[in-house]
């Protein structure tokens, strides 16, 4: 499909670049005689790229769950990925999602994990990162997290030092 060739019986090739190929198999037999058939083939670069649309998170019984929607942006089928839930208190929980997961499609993932909650400390925030398995590198680690704050799109933390002098800081939740 490219100007390249084998006659070896069973030939690898690899193409250096994407796109749609005309690729020919041509035989002969002892006699001379000659057929041929030929395909179009689709190549395509290998793309990792998955994105954390939303988080839900509900709290039932003092217990939180979480559920993320994934969505995989990349051009070939993804069969592990790891999910890390983040909490306020600096703890994580990770789950891997092992099913095939297709190009342009997404997933709704429920975390099996429960976080038990005291009466007196509710999480402000959660946040679901979304990680390729080992040796495989994601094209655009940005969308790779969302938070969920329960006071809406964000959240402005306490400023800090106070008192001040100087320069007083402002931390922000974002959903991402």
């Amino acid at each position: 499909g490219d100007g390249g060739s084998s006659t070896e019986l069973d030939p690898l090739y690899t193409y250096q670049d994407s796109g749609i190929f005309t690729i020919s198999l041509i035989t002969a037999n002892e006699q001379g005689c000659l057929d041929t058939i030929t395909k179009n083939i689709s190549i395509i670069n290998p793309i990792y790229d998955l994105a954390v649309i939303s988080v839900y998170d509900e709290i039932i019984d003092n217990r939180l769950t979480a559920t993320a929607v994934v969505a995989n942006y990349g051009s070939i089928p993804l069969y592990n990925i790891d999910l890390r839930l983040d909490f306020e208190d600096g703890s994580s929980v990770y789950e891997t999602y092992s099913e095939e997961f297709m190009p342009g499609t997404a997933i709704y993932y429920s975390f099996s994990s429960q976080y038990e909650l005291s009466e007196y400390s509710q999480p402000s925030y959660v946040c679901v990162e979304a990680l390729l398995e080992s040796g495989l590198t994601d094209s655009n680690t940005e969308n790779n997290i969302m938070c969920n704050t329960d006071e809406g799109v964000y959240e402005v933390l306490q400023a800090y030092p106070n008192p001040t002098n100087d320069k007083i800081q402002f931390e922000f939740i974002l959903p991402y």
